[in-house]
């Protein structure tokens, strides 16, 4: 999804760096050596710099989601069906709560596709199994040929862009985006109290 995008993006961007050289006056240095060097000089004055710009992780993220939006309208798919799709695929049962949480859809937003896909005969509901009131989605027969229909062409992207990167630098990637979310999670939990 848009979350795994500009990460690789972002992964990408780091992995080039380390191997970037560039003419620095009379010598070559690494760009990651011109970026420490350059931040250890600004906390020296009490400037704390993440990056060298702070909103680039932002912008980054920004436009990964646009990249898959752009996707989505290239192929006349909804972006939140598109959305939802995802979060579903290969899953045989997921909560909306659930989905919601993975894809960062509002609730009211992820009702209207599940009963959008509901009327279309492409997805069943249940009871939940510890709350009744959560109901289960579910693809049907019908909703998981569409859904492969829909995103066999995102994934084949997906994976040539995964395959360009290479396996280290994307697993680096992904086990980055998750120690990111797991920090930023519990930063925002100790702010709250």
């Amino acid at each position: 999804m848009g979350e795994v995008l500009w990460f690789l993006l972002m992964v990408a961007a780091v992995e080039m760096m380390e191997e970037l050289l560039f003419w620095r006056g009379d010598h070559l240095i690494s760009a990651v050596n011109w970026l420490q060097k350059r931040s250890n000089a600004k906390k020296e004055k009490g400037v704390h710099a993440m990056l060298p710009d702070d909103k680039k992780f932002w912008e980054t993220w920004g436009q990964a989601n646009a990249l898959y939006t752009r996707w989505a309208d290239a192929h006349e798919i909804n972006y939140y069906l598109l959305f939802v799709l995802y979060a579903l695929d290969g899953q045989e049962t997921m909560t909306q709560k659930k989905i919601c949480d993975c894809t960062g859809l509002t609730k009211q937003t992820v009702n209207s596709v599940i009963r959008s896909l509901k009327n279309e005969g492409r997805v069943v509901l249940s009871p939940g199994r510890g709350d009744k009131r959560e109901k289960q989605v579910a693809l049907t027969e019908k909703g998981i040929l569409y859904s492969q229909e829909l995103l066999a062409p995102l994934h084949e992207l997906e994976r040539r862009v995964l395959d360009i990167m290479g396996v280290s630098r994307a697993q680096h990637m992904f086990n980055m985006i998750t120690l990111f979310n797991t920090v930023f999670e519990k930063e925002m939990e100790k702010r709250r109290k």
